[in-house]
């Protein structure tokens, strides 16, 4: 429909033009609110793609139609308020192409409106419009892009200082790549936007926050996505990137110190949850420091419990069963698993501490 348009003259012209502006109108204002977490893992795939290729079609005849107000409309009703709908590159050209002005009021309001069910969109949109915003060559141009941009991240930033227990619920739905996506955006923005004083805070509620953004697995992801900003900037470093890098290394410092060394004896861990009879006698001989090797002869559904207490609570233990005997025997024998564990996560943490120094030398 919108293709066949420019083959029309005059007012000719005007009438599909104006019939398909309050088509799109219609559309628009009839949105429906959806404010669910559509980008999060569980998501199936085919939804996830439905809802790319409506947003990639209806910002291609909003492109097509080229009207202020009908953009102006898609970004407050439409991308503010369903969860499904994603910002593209196409929309960020068009946004570029009038100036950014027309379009300064409706992005302020879309970003004050961000809660910790949006943020990862929010995001995503932020990252687009500052990489539009710095690579506009016309200085004029790229002056108003970058005065749009400046105060967006605020509320971002506020809500990730997580003062409300149900924000900190949320966040604990996430996997650890989202967040790393997450705080890669928001960093690589707020340095782009040269907002120091935004990414002190920032950095700040991701130090305060350890369990939430746990060093190895999603703030280490993030400073190494950083590194080519790093590198190309290593004489204008901000000093809260510094303080990050910093901690970082002071506490896998720490972690390095000293090389886990071998149990001495067969005494291991015995963390349990279960107390009935069968757990205790299991806790026992983990807990007994000369016992290699105990049997447990029992019906079925009692040595599954037990093998399900071992797998669950990460027993160093290998278990095997003699089946000619009635009823079975379930045979636990210790082993090294956990010492071998430790001594992963220190050859691992050896390597993020060597990746660190070299961020922060701008190696």
């Amino acid at each position: 429909m919108v293709a066949g348009l420019p083959s029309a003259s005059g007012s000719d012209a005007e009438k599909p033009v104006e019939r398909l502006k309050l088509f799109l109108t219609t559309i628009l204002n009839r949105w429906p609110e959806d404010q669910q977490n559509h980008f999060y893992p569980w998501s199936p795939p085919s939804i996830d793609e439905a809802r790319k290729n409506t947003s990639t079609v209806l910002i291609g005849v909003l492109d097509s139609v080229n009207d202020i107000k009908l953009i102006n409309k898609f970004l407050r009703k439409v991308l503010r308020h369903d969860a499904g709908v994603e910002a593209n590159s196409q929309l960020i050209n068009i946004i570029a192409r009038h100036g950014w002005t027309p379009f300064g009021e409706a992005i302020k309001c879309y970003f004050d409106a961000s809660t910790i069910e949006t943020i990862c969109k929010d995001v995503r949109f932020l990252s687009l419009i500052c990489q539009a915003a710095f690579k506009t060559t016309k200085k004029e141009l790229a002056a108003k892009a970058q005065q749009i941009c400046r105060p967006l991240p605020n509320k971002i930033v506020e809500i990730l200082a997580l003062k409300v227990n149900s924000e900190i619920a949320e966040l604990k739905t996430m996997s650890k790549s989202t967040r790393v996506e997450l705080l890669t955006g928001l960093t690589i923005s707020l340095l782009a936007l040269d907002s120091n004083q935004l990414l002190e805070t920032f950095v700040g509620q991701v130090l305060a926050y350890p369990k939430q953004f746990i060093l190895q697995t999603v703030q280490l992801p993030v400073l190494v996505e950083t590194g080519g900003w790093l590198r190309k900037n290593r004489k204008n470093v901000p000093d809260a990137v510094k303080k990050w890098l910093s901690d970082g290394i002071e506490k896998l410092l720490s972690l390095t110190a000293n090389e886990p060394a071998p149990p001495t004896n067969f005494k291991r861990d015995a963390k349990l949850r279960c107390n009935c009879k069968h757990c205790k006698e299991l806790i026992e001989f983990l807990q007994n420091a000369t016992e290699h090797q105990h049997e447990f002869q029992m019906v079925e559904h009692k040595r599954r419990h037990l093998e399900e207490q071992i797998r669950d609570s990460l027993c160093d233990l290998d278990v095997s069963t003699i089946r000619k005997s009635r009823p079975q025997i379930l045979v636990c024998t210790k082993n090294m698993a956990s010492h071998q564990r430790l001594v992963k996560a220190f050859k691992d943490n050896q390597q993020h501490l060597k990746t660190l120094r070299g961020l922060k030398s701008g190696d």
